[in-house]
């Protein structure tokens, strides 16, 4: 692996434990548009962060990236707080594609009457997700 990269990845990795809000939040934009495949752990790393910005855009750009190994943290993230992540991390998860989630997303669809702050419900987006998962997975057999 270039060692530039490498450095790279480690200035990112610092920011996101030590930066302020702004700060991490314009890491995670810029690893959203990077196509390192180091991206996707520091991505993860960012799902647990204290800001609710910067983890809805890790979520956001964790969908974007469609890497499975994002799959169990974005599940895990599913208890997030903050609804608007929540609804996020739906969205990764459906991009993500991995069966492993629905059996979470099930949970959601039925039990998660939470709204967004653009007046989705949380349930009505796990279908989605559902059906897309589902239709992803029959469409690779």
């Amino acid at each position: 692996m270039d060692n530039s990269i490498d450095q790279q990845m480690e200035h990112f990795n610092n920011i996101l434990k030590r930066g302020d809000p702004l700060q991490r939040w314009q890491t995670v934009y810029l690893l959203e548009n990077m196509v390192e495949a180091q991206t996707v752990v520091l991505l993860i790393f960012a799902l647990a962060d204290r800001n609710t910005t910067v983890r809805r855009s890790a979520a956001l750009a964790l969908a974007l990236k469609k890497d499975k190994r994002a799959s169990t943290p974005l599940i895990a993230s599913l208890k997030d707080k903050d609804v608007d992540v929540r609804w996020c991390v739906i969205h990764a998860l459906s991009r993500c594609g991995d069966e492993q989630a629905l059996p979470a997303l099930e949970q959601i669809q039925a039990n998660d009457k939470s709204i967004n702050h653009i007046n989705m419900g949380l349930g009505e987006s796990a279908k989605f997700a559902i059906a897309l998962i589902k239709q992803r997975s029959q469409t690779e057999m």
